[in-house]
């Protein structure tokens, strides 16, 4: 844990010795080995327990050093993990145009079944931005999930895939919320989607 730490102030480390408390006056020109210090960081976040995990990406964070893909997924589904730098996973994978788009796919419906809800939520709108006819299935699948958030992420994509199919379902969601049986927690969400919708949808 303490040589992640003192791997991600390399190049800007304290100035008092963690030790004896002394001050001290680092070299200027320290170098550090890119390369290495990305692989060894890659196989920590791979590898090791989540205490480790989460200090070698704040290492790579530091050094302004980009994950491997492997990485990033072992990260993204560690559900050990603080939730943020999941997300922080999944959204560097989705950024990544070097990654193969079908994998990628797989890992979003995959997460998008994730136990907690932001992951789950992140992964649908992720999922959306993606592959439409994916994201489709699962919102179908999630609409009805116990956790709100999921819920108003498969609404708020609806709206984001501007397809027919999509539409229809923010329909059938109106016509809940016209019978009463649309829970509250998700009202104004279907209203701020169906008025994203309005003016290009011919359904809507």
């Amino acid at each position: 844990l303490a040589a992640c730490q003192a791997i991600g102030h390399w190049a800007n480390p304290p100035s008092l010795d963690l030790v004896d408390g002394r001050r001290r006056n680092p070299a200027g020109d320290r170098v550090i080995d890119r390369e290495f210090v990305t692989s060894l960081l890659t196989q920590l976040v791979q590898n090791s327990e989540t205490e480790i995990r989460v200090a070698a990406v704040k290492a790579s964070r530091q050094l302004m050093i980009r994950l491997a893909p492997e990485a990033l997924v072992t990260l993204a589904r560690d559900t050990e993990s603080p939730e943020s730098l999941r997300v922080e996973a999944l959204q560097s994978l989705a950024a990544d145009s070097n990654i193969d788009q079908g994998d990628r796919n797989l890992l979003f419906v995959e997460l998008a079944k994730d136990s907690s809800p932001s992951i789950a939520s992140s992964a649908i709108g992720l999922l959306a931005a993606s592959n439409g006819e994916a994201a489709m299935t699962v919102i179908r699948s999630e609409l009805g999930n116990a956790a709100t958030p999921v819920r108003q992420a498969c609404i708020a994509a609806l709206a984001q895939l501007e397809r027919p199919a999509a539409d229809t379902l923010l329909i059938e969601l109106a016509d809940q919320f016209i019978e009463g049986t649309l829970p509250s927690s998700v009202q104004l969400d279907l209203w701020l989607a169906l008025k994203t919708r309005a003016s290009d949808s011919e359904t809507i």
